[in-house]
């Protein structure tokens, strides 16, 4: 399925779901089309506005896809629907929240504009031209209508330009960016020493501590339920280690991919201003206006911006991105083909209106195709195989396991082997068991209790398994020689944390009771250094410490003393010296333009998701 899912998200699915999908999931921070539900039955209702089970279904393998694409390998627990699930809906219902506001305020996206996004999208053409049949075809692939896909696209855009208003409205007074800067930029010098965590091997720890450790921690470490389970796994990488490529398979592909020399290859990187077709002489006289000021050497981009009705080129310019010529939009390739980089086309009329296209780079250059080698060539045909053998393998697998008392058979019968799983829980494992279809079937009553064999699950990309239960271990609690090592390592790490901590203490009582931080630090022989002018964000100061310097207040009474510890266990123990406000004064006016824009977007989120959350707080949410 996640195959066919990555392959159906290309193209045209891609700038349909990724162009249009990540305006809310963008806004709400999302660190993925639809796989079932349905569009009458209701995930949750926002002030009467209702949420579909299928809009969160899109959502959550919308979710899957952003996974993918940033994390290639991505660990199969981040993909399970149930974990996912959650956190779309929640994203689905603050989008909904700002969907209702906004139509409550009068605000609306005309027809017009959703008309000419579709018209100019490329992913919608045939020759250049807008095709209604792609067009109904690609929103049938996602589960929508014409008239489902116009509004969800209207609302999309107007959740985004509602959340936009709401970053650019706000705004900081002079005293607030005077406070920021002293905060900012503030200063502190201070001295310090390190008191190393103890070495552990000096530590010693009883067989007396370790069982008082086990009887007062005795239901922390009970052990849950764990299964143990075999499995056949069936992939195309199993099944190529029997497929055997005759020599004349292997003659004929290296005849198809022979290699040559080379050919040319010209990408050009566009930008464009799309003037809309109108039945008045407005069109001409618009893109007469735009050539005479390119003429007086006005900037192609700032009238991209002024005039284009591409609205998703024209925030950027009117840049489009790099085009070979089988990819270039239809009718540009006459218009450009002549041109030096920087130079600028007569218009071109075509269904979409009349553009003006600029050259922004055009780059010239010859690829090579090489032969692919022998062991290339067999490699690529016994992948091919695999996979052409991968769908009628499968039924055989499904028929083989159906209601068996042992997998060794189908195995047999199939040629694959069986394999054993580590013990996992009902959370999950490593290898096989950390796909979370396979930890739910194994704790399911068919598998766990009735003893049969599971269905046949499909894990991703011709990637299928199914399992039966070889072993179960009952939940139970470990008998205190078993869990003596993990003991001693702990109370062996609580011991050396704690002689830092005791050190550093008693340094910390004897310079608050006067003493001199370089003449106890001599005594104790730790090595003082010292750092002055240090602000909150020098990377030089280890992050512990430099946390700990400025959580005091600026109003302190100085020499101030105290102490941070890492998680390896080492403390810093310090006194700050000086503490020494920060002035806007002291910037230049570039800087300043950098912290007042600063200040402004951490306003402008923070105000923002107060407002969200006011909203969702006077809202009726039901679930």
């Amino acid at each position: 399925m996640l195959q066919s899912f990555r392959d159906n998200i290309r193209g045209v699915t891609a700038a349909i779901v990724i162009g249009l999908l990540i305006i809310p999931f963008a806004f709400f921070g999302v660190e993925s089309l639809f796989v079932s539900g349905s569009s009458v039955e209701e995930a949750a209702n926002v002030n009467g506005e209702k949420i579909s089970r299928l809009e969160v279904d899109r959502g959550v393998e919308f979710q899957k896809q952003r996974i993918l694409s940033q994390f290639e390998n991505a660990p199969p627990q981040l993909l399970d629907d149930e974990r996912l699930r959650g956190p779309v809906l929640e994203q689905l219902i603050q989008q909904k929240l700002l969907i209702v506001t906004a139509r409550e305020n009068g605000m609306a996206i005309p027809d017009e504009t959703f008309n000419q996004i579709i018209l100019t999208n490329e992913n919608f053409q045939e020759n250049g031209r807008f095709d209604n049949k792609l067009y109904q075809y690609q929103l049938g692939r996602l589960g929508f209508t014409p008239a489902s896909y116009r509004e969800t696209v209207k609302d999309e855009l107007l959740a985004n330009q509602f959340s936009a208003g709401l970053h650019i409205s706000a705004f900081n007074t002079p005293g607030q960016i005077e406070n920021f800067a002293r905060l900012a930029l503030q200063q502190r010098s201070f001295d310090y020493l390190v008191l190393n965590n103890k070495d552990v091997a000096e530590i010693k720890v009883s067989p007396e501590e370790i069982s008082a450790y086990y009887e007062e921690n005795r239901e922390s470490m009970t052990e849950p339920d764990r299964a143990i389970v075999e499995y056949i796994e069936l992939t195309p990488e199993i099944l190529e280690s029997a497929i055997a490529v005759e020599e004349e398979q292997i003659k004929a592909r290296l005849e198809e991919n022979p290699g040559s020399q080379g050919e040319a290859v010209t990408t050009w990187r566009l930008a464009h201003i799309l003037i809309p077709k109108s039945k008045d002489d407005k069109q001409v006289k618009t893109v007469e206006l735009i050539q005479q000021r390119l003429a007086k050497g006005e900037d192609f981009a700032k009238l991209a911006t002024e005039y284009s009705v591409d609205f998703g080129s024209a925030e950027s310019g009117g840049e489009l991105g790099t085009f070979t010529r089988d990819s270039l939009p239809a009718g540009f390739e006459d218009a450009i083909a002549k041109l030096a980089t920087g130079a600028v086309s007569a218009p071109v009329e075509l269904e979409s209106g009349v553009h003006i296209i600029k050259v922004l780079d055009k780059t010239d250059m010859v690829s090579e195709r090489k032969a692919p080698s022998r062991e290339e060539a067999v490699a690529q045909l016994k992948r091919e195989m695999a996979v052409e053998k991968i769908p009628a393998t499968l039924e055989r697998l499904k028929e083989e396991t159906f209601s068996v008392d042992s997998l060794a058979s189908a195995a047999e019968t199939l040629q694959l082997p069986v394999q054993v799983s580590e013990p996992f829980t009902v959370e999950g494992g490593s290898g096989i068991a950390s796909f979370p279809a396979v930890a739910k079937a194994a704790f399911s009553d068919d598998v766990l209790k009735q003893g049969y064999a599971s269905e046949v699950l499909e894990l991703g990309d011709n990637h299928f398994v199914v399992i039966k239960l070889k072993e179960f271990v009952a939940s139970h609690q470990p008998p205190v020689e078993k869990v003596s090592d993990e003991i001693r390592q702990v109370l062996t790490i609580r011991k050396a944390q704690a002689a830092v901590q005791q050190h550093g203490e008693s340094i910390l009582a004897a310079v608050r009771s006067g003493d001199d931080f370089a003449g106890v630090a001599a005594k104790e022989s730790v090595t003082v250094s010292s750092k002055s002018g240090v602000t909150r964000f020098d990377q030089q100061v280890p992050p512990e410490l430099g946390r700990a310097i400025f959580q005091h207040p600026s109003s302190v009474k100085l020499p101030l003393y105290g102490m941070a510890t890492t998680l390896k266990g080492d403390a810093y123990v310090y006194a700050v010296r000086e503490i020494k406000q920060g002035s806007i004064e002291t910037l230049s006016e570039e800087e300043r333009k950098g912290l007042r824009l600063s200040l402004s977007q951490l306003s402008a989120v923070r105000e923002a998701a107060a407002y969200q959350n006011a909203l969702e707080a006077d809202a009726e949410i039901v679930k």
